[in-house]
C-alpha cells in the first residue's frame, strides 16, 4: 500500500515542472515493485544509470507509461519470465533513456502503424500513452527529440527516449 501511495503522491506533486531522473526512476521502481507482487517471479527488472545523470531534469511521468506498456503489451501474455531493462545514459551531450523488454514484440505491420501514429498530431490514436510521451517531449524540447521504437515479433521491444543534455 505504501508503494501505491508513493506513486500517487509523486504523480500529484509532479505537475508540469521538471523532475530529476532519480525521482522519475524511483517512481518507476515503485510501480515495478507493485507489478512484481502481481506477477510474482514472472517479471524481473533492472535499472541502470550512472550517478552523473541522477540530477538531470526531465519531464515528469515520461518513463512510467513506457514501462507499463512493456508489461501490458510485452510481458503479460509471454510465457516464462519477462525482463525489463531501463538504461539511462548521457552520450554526446544528450540524454538517452531506453526501456527494453524481452516480451512478445510486434510484427513489422504493428510497428509501422505505431511509428506512423507517432508522426501524427491527432487525438484519435490507439497508442495514447506512447504518443503522449512523444508529443510532450517534442513540445518541450523541440522536434529533434522524442522517442523511437524497435521491435522483433516474439523477441523484444525497445523504446528509446532522446532528450537534450542534462540541465
Amino acid at each position: 500500500m505504501k508503494l501505491l501511495a508513493k506513486i500517487l503522491r509523486k504523480s500529484i506533486q509532479a505537475g508540469g515542472s521538471e523532475v530529476t531522473v532519480k525521482a522519475e526512476t524511483e517512481l518507476v521502481e515503485a510501480y515495478l515493485k507493485i507489478q512484481r507482487y502481481r506477477f510474482d517471479e514472472r517479471i524481473q527488472y533492472r535499472i541502470q544509470m550512472n550517478q552523473e545523470v541522477e540530477d538531470c531534469r526531465i519531464l515528469p511521468l515520461i518513463l512510467q507509461p513506457l514501462v507499463e506498456n512493456s508489461i501490458i503489451h510485452g510481458l503479460e501474455t509471454k510465457e516464462g519470465t519477462g525482463c525489463i531493462l531501463v538504461r539511462i545514459e548521457e552520450r554526446q551531450e544528450q540524454l538517452f533513456i531506453t526501456v527494453e523488454d524481452n516480451g512478445v514484440g510486434m510484427d513489422e505491420e504493428q510497428l509501422g502503424q505505431l511509428q506512423k501514429e507517432l508522426g501524427r498530431r491527432s487525438l484519435n490514436r490507439s497508442h495514447v500513452g506512447v504518443c503522449n510521451v512523444h508529443e510532450r517531449i517534442r513540445l518541450k524540447y523541440g522536434e529533434e527529440f522524442g522517442l523511437s521504437i524497435q521491435s522483433i515479433k516474439g523477441k523484444m521491444t525497445q523504446v528509446v527516449l532522446h532528450l537534450p543534455a542534462c540541465r
